[in-house]
């Protein structure tokens, strides 16, 4: 079944962080300001929380000489 509202959604995030922490050891990798709601967010179990903020690998990083590339209609960088 799918969950209502956010509270709800909160709710199982909260559940599976702790099931994280528990079994696997470590923490879980959040943006704090993406977690919390925007009103009343003290209220939620999510406010009192430290995440990591780490930057995680495998990722999505912005490619500064494919840009300028792409931006002058130049060549693939692999023929």
């Amino acid at each position: 079944m799918f969950p209502l509202s956010m509270s709800h959604q909160r709710d199982k995030f909260v559940g599976a962080l702790g099931r994280i922490v528990s079994h696997a050891g470590r923490g879980c990798p959040a943006d704090w300001s993406w977690i919390v709601p925007p009103m009343s967010g003290s209220q939620a179990p999510v406010f009192h929380r430290y995440y990591e903020a780490d930057n995680q690998t495998p990722n999505f990083v912005n490619d500064p000489k494919a840009t300028c590339r792409s931006l002058r209609g130049g060549p693939p960088a692999f023929p």
